[in-house]
């Protein structure tokens, strides 16, 4: 009776609409009751507590998509606020306890005997560990004490999804594949493949916020610690195997984002500094990817560009060049792809390694002058530039290029009549602040570049921006430097 009671729930809640919307207003109603009720089908034998599951994951899974955007911030909440369950008189939070019960289901030890017979059928699998970690994937991404809970039993966690990832290389070498297509799709390693995903996607959600105490045996560094260099061997298959590798980018995307992560372990180091690179390298330069896995890499790349060890090695293994190059041949320079291209370049040349490598590509210029005239890369483009003036001989490259001034000059110009006109959309105040910007500290330091701008006859507009108290103290800088 419990067993068709919980897929009863789960064929409401899986339709979404006014199903779900029910089965939600029902825990709304009588919370303790229904937790009550999953908890004890999570104690019951492998077909109820499978079904339990079941109902457990697509009910967080239908939150996060068809319902109103109220029932999940009501989820949240329900998962993540004191109640008394099972007859007892503590109070327990029901997200936390959701978990631990799943985690207690997954296995605690698997060897290679053991995956040898079990992963084969992993995608066919109607019970237990497939459907375990589905719905601990999806309830980690809806109730943060049920991440809290993950924290506490991170070594039970960490040990089976390192053997999955182990595993999966050790599969891969001892069979003589040709990698030439979905290598997931191959009967020998389909259940290693998708054993592997769940377990990196369960990770993902796992980390979405950072998180460290000191009487917890799990921290958000030790699952970047135990993962990250498992992943490492597994670059060059996994560009073969579409959604393995989506979930591996996703993960480290995840894990890179916290910055005060990064700082404490050194992403570097993590990524082991030329692997992580090349990995990254083996993503942009493939063009049999699709174009969110490449908006994606260039994300992680982002991220690993904030901090100073990772943004050296990334330099140093020429990637700039990369970067330039791929900006100089894009077509679409307006596509959200070409935007984190370049936000990669801005983030790269905020750190100073980068100003003598970019300065060697003869082109770069040339490209950040074009990019100047794109209303979607303009921002990044002047940032670059603010970024790269500190250096006098990028100045002098700068200066040498036909029309590059005066191109930052009409910039501003543009930005004056605009704002004569009485303003569109064309043009911001970021745009006004960082055209002054560039044109001050140029002008600062240039004799060439003072007599540039006194041509271009940029000096009405800067008077007009000042009236309009537009940046009025930089108008009036620049000002004075044209008129000294």
């Amino acid at each position: 009776m419990k067993k068709e009671s919980m897929k009863l729930l789960t064929c409401m809640v899986s339709e979404g609409g006014w199903g779900a919307v029910h089965v939600l207003e029902l825990l709304r109603i009588n919370l303790s009751y229904i937790i009550s009720f999953v908890i004890q089908c999570l104690h019951e034998r492998a077909a109820c507590n499978s079904s339990a599951a079941a109902f457990v994951g697509s009910l967080c899974q239908v939150v996060m998509g068809p319902v109103p955007p109220m029932y999940v911030s009501s989820l949240k909440e329900m998962l993540d606020s004191p109640l008394t369950i099972l007859s007892r008189d503590k109070e327990v939070l029901p997200g936390w306890e959701i978990a631990r019960h799943i985690i207690q289901l997954l296995p605690d030890k698997m060897d290679s005997s053991i995956a040898a017979t079990y992963l084969t059928k992993f995608d066919e699998d109607e019970g237990n560990v497939k459907i375990f970690l589905e719905a601990l994937k999806n309830l980690l991404l809806v109730s943060k004490s049920a991440r809290d809970c993950a924290f506490f039993r991170a070594t039970d966690l960490l040990k089976l999804f390192s053997f999955s990832l182990s595993n999966l290389n050790e599969r891969i070498l001892d069979i003589n594949l040709h990698i030439s297509s979905n290598i997931a799709n191959k009967k020998e390693l389909r259940g290693d493949f998708l054993f592997a995903t769940h377990c990196i996607q369960v990770s993902t959600n796992w980390v979405i916020e950072p998180f460290h105490q000191e009487d917890v045996p799990g921290n958000t560094l030790n699952v970047a610690e135990c993962l990250i260099p498992l992943l490492h061997p597994l670059w060059i298959p996994a560009l073969r195997a579409p959604s393995f590798i989506e979930a591996v980018v996703q993960f480290l995307i995840m894990i890179t984002s916290h910055i005060e992560v990064s700082i404490t372990a050194n992403v570097t180091r993590l990524l082991e500094r030329k692997k992580a690179v090349s990995g990254s390298r083996c993503l942009t330069d493939c063009g049999t990817l699709p174009k969110s896995l490449l908006e994606d890499a260039f994300d992680l790349l982002i991220n690993c560009g904030r901090v100073h060890d990772s943004a050296y090695v990334i330099v140093k293994e020429g990637f700039l060049k990369n970067l330039v190059t791929f900006l100089e041949q894009f077509k679409d320079l307006e596509s959200t792809l070409a935007q984190k291209v370049l936000q990669c370049l801005t983030i790269l040349t905020l750190h100073k390694e980068a100003h003598t490598a970019l300065s060697k590509i003869p082109s770069w210029v040339r490209v950040v002058k074009i990019c100047i005239q794109s209303k979607h890369l303009r921002k990044n483009a002047l940032l670059i530039l603010i970024n790269m003036i500190s250096n006098v001989s990028v100045v002098k490259h700068m200066l040498s290029t036909e029309d590059f001034l005066p191109v930052v000059g009409t910039l501003l110009i543009n930005c004056s009549k605009d704002l004569t006109a009485g303003g569109s959309s064309l043009y911001t105040e970021a745009d006004i602040h960082l055209c002054l910007v560039v044109l001050w500290a140029l002008a600062a330091n240039n004799q060439r570049c003072k007599t540039i701008l006194k041509r271009l006859v940029i000096k009405p507009h800067l008077e007009n921006l000042y009236r309009h108290h537009r940046h009025p103290t930089l108008s009036l800088k620049l000002l004075g430097i044209l008129n000294s």
